[in-house]
């Protein structure tokens, strides 16, 4: 803008520029994307990164496939899968993210051996079954958030603390079992994050029928082949993604040659996403 000022030595107007300077609004803080009510909040953080398992959500999925597929090759190893579900949740919280990579680690060795037989492998690819390709990703990224609320689930009634504390030792004796259906911890989780056929009416007796190799204590793996087996059963929604290429009375790996590792999965699966 022009002013005019009067210069008293020659006596006549000079015009002088000012700069005007527009006041901008501060930057809005960015909003948190919404959290599922009622939820742990570090599992529904957790889960908000993996949202796209619906079938019409392949857009998403599609985004988040790249950022899996470190190599490009279509194919997704466990320890693609271990780095992209890092990625994806250090993208959206940061330094948190790491934070919630380590409390859910467990959990993602499971979700990629339940989605890495769901199609069945082609003629002269006998590999395939070691990898998640493009067709199965979709059951990946559903085993992630059905595998991190059983999960949380097993840690909160193990130590019988809430999530992943000192006290827990990833195994749930039948005191801890009888003091999570006591104090209604097992049926509260039904009715939020853990809404499955199996915990909805839980029992003392279903201690028994979870330890399935009489070891006098439930390991994750028991709890999960648990709960699988019954949605697959009731033929929930839950059930149908579970049960793909899965004979529909048994969860998955359970039955005739049945391996029981002297090694925790979650070790092995340390160990190879290291390789």
């Amino acid at each position: 803008m022009l002013k005019a000022e009067q210069d008293s030595t020659y006596g006549f107007c000079l015009t002088t520029s000012v700069e005007r300077r527009e006041e901008r609004p501060p930057p809005r803080p960015r909003e948190p994307p919404a959290l599922r009510p009622g939820w742990p909040t570090p599992l529904a953080k957790f889960c908000a990164c993996f949202d796209c398992g619906d079938p019409n959500a392949k857009e998403q999925r599609n985004a988040l496939f790249s950022d899996f597929d470190a190599n490009g090759n279509g194919y997704i190893s466990l320890a693609e899968a271990c780095a992209g579900v890092l990625k994806a949740l250090s993208n959206k919280w940061g330094k948190e993210g790491r934070v919630l990579f380590d409390r859910y680690y467990r959990s993602y060795i499971r979700a990629f051996n339940d989605a890495k037989d769901a199609a069945l492998a082609r003629t002269g690819h006998a590999n395939d079954d070691d990898y998640v390709t493009k067709s199965e990703f979709r059951l990946l990224v559903v085993y992630l958030d059905y595998y991190a609320r059983w999960y949380e689930l097993f840690m909160a009634i193990d130590g019988r603390t809430d999530g992943v504390t000192a006290e827990d030792d990833h195994r749930i004796s039948k005191d801890e079992w009888a003091a999570a259906l006591k104090s209604g911890l097992v049926q509260r989780a039904a009715a939020t994050y853990a809404d499955f056929v199996a915990l909805r009416d839980p029992k003392m007796e279903d201690f028994d029928e979870i330890d399935q190799n009489r070891g006098g204590y439930i390991d994750l793996q028991e709890f999960c082949e648990w709960i699988e087996s019954k949605e697959k059963l009731s033929h929930t929604a839950a059930g149908a993604d579970l049960g793909v290429n899965e004979p529909i009375d048994k969860p998955h790996n359970q039955g005739a040659g049945r391996k029981w590792f002297t090694m925790p999965l979650e070790m092995s699966a340390r160990s190879q996403s290291r390789r």
